[in-house]
């Protein structure tokens, strides 16, 4: 991990999410697989790799690998990184709303009624927590940012004797 000791500053975390997400976390899955279903077994899984069915699931580990994994994260940490999180977090919530969509629209999946009622209820729900807060006195809710410490941190345990 990163650390920043320069006055107390937080460090840029975007690329240590992006680098663990696609070196870290594979590596372990990797071993335990191994452990589990055996070498002979994820060489057979490659069968097939060549035909059509085989390049469209190579097809759609790509998108899940880098546009929804490494893009995705590098936008919300980016987001989350210039803008409070009690404004970014409830677009959270338009994941579900926007995957069951896509996959109407896109791969021409059937959906009941309910869902695209409760679709709706989500993003009207969405749209209303990020509007304008009020106050307690119906004015305008003013954030503040938070200002830095005259004094910069030292997290050494020695400083603190």
């Amino acid at each position: 991990m990163t650390r920043c000791t320069i006055r107390g500053t937080a460090p840029d975390r975007a690329p240590t999410a992006a680098s663990t997400s696609a070196t870290g976390n594979p590596l372990p899955l990797l071993a335990l697989s191994l452990v589990v279903e055996g070498p002979a077994r994820i060489a057979g899984s490659f069968d097939g790799l060549g035909s059509t069915q085989g390049l469209l699931a190579l097809g759609g580990l790509a998108f899940t690998v880098v546009v929804a994994t490494l893009v995705g994260s590098g936008l919300w940490t980016t987001l989350m990184g210039r803008h409070p999180s009690s404004t970014v977090a409830p677009f959270s919530m338009l994941v579900p709303v926007v995957g069951t969509g896509a996959s109407w629209l896109l791969l021409r999946e059937r959906t009941s009624p309910t869902e695209p009622a409760c679709g709706a209820l989500v993003v009207a729900g969405v749209l209303l927590g990020s509007t304008r807060r009020r106050g307690p006195a119906g004015g305008d809710v003013v954030e503040v940012p938070a200002t830095p410490s005259a004094r910069p941190l030292d997290p050494s345990p020695a400083s603190r004797a």
